[in-house]
């Protein structure tokens, strides 16, 4: 029978190992990585995706640090949901922030695009030509067709963005990455898809109280291990 090899993230993925602790080092201020977040990120580094069958995710390691610079007051603008709290559960006291990914804009398009509906594309229409009676009845030509997929697009993507300076309900959606504010600094926990069930949350949360006891005191509620 032939040996079962045991993997090691540190051994078997020495250069993603590498890339994800650069990352991490670029955009980490006074925060801390669990052990938990880095080695997911080295796993979606290497890309390998995870979850169960039939729910598998990847996740963008420069995506989830850009976020985490943002949260760290080092970043570039914010652009996406959150900071939120979970306000009840065992989770209740933790935080999460969307982080966004290029895999993410089908989903926020389909968002904008319900949200704002033709208004989207008379906008744009009607910037180029002038006036809506330039616009009302016309015959689409190619160049028209083109600013309506821009329109759609990008003016729809940089729409969603912008909304985030009204405040943390607005911005770009995507998943989550979970984290608690403590003395001296966030602790980033984890990454998750806001589809996860809360007992694969609370187990993620609670494999991160090794490396800072301190959440617990932060998450009363979370089960004790």
């Amino acid at each position: 029978m032939a040996a079962v090899h045991e993997f090691d993230i540190d051994r078997d993925l020495v250069d993603h190992c590498e890339y994800v602790d650069a990352l991490l080092a670029g955009s980490l201020r006074k925060g801390r990585c669990s052990r938990l977040l880095r080695n997911q990120l080295v796993i979606f580094s290497a890309n390998i995706a995870m979850g169960p069958a039939g729910n598998r995710h990847w996740f963008d390691p420069a995506a989830v640090c850009e976020t985490i610079a943002v949260l760290e007051g080092s970043g570039s603008r914010d652009i996406t949901k959150g900071p939120s709290q979970f306000t009840k559960g065992p989770l209740r006291g933790l935080e999460y922030k969307h982080f966004f990914q290029a895999s993410f804009m089908a989903q926020n398009l389909l968002n904008e695009s319900s949200r704002a509906g033709a208004d989207l594309i008379y906008r744009k229409l009607i910037r180029h030509h002038g006036s809506y009676g330039a616009v009302d009845g016309r015959l689409l030509t190619e160049e028209d067709i083109g600013l309506i997929a821009d329109a759609f697009v990008t003016d729809g993507y940089e729409r969603r963005a912008a909304q985030r300076a009204k405040g943390p309900r607005w911005g770009l959606t995507g998943e989550h990455l979970i984290f608690a504010r403590a003395v001296g600094g966030n602790r980033y926990l984890f990454v998750a898809p806001h589809t996860a069930e809360e007992t694969a949350l609370v187990a993620s949360a609670r494999a991160c109280l090794e490396d800072f006891p301190e959440v617990a005191a932060i998450a009363a509620s979370l089960p004790a291990a």
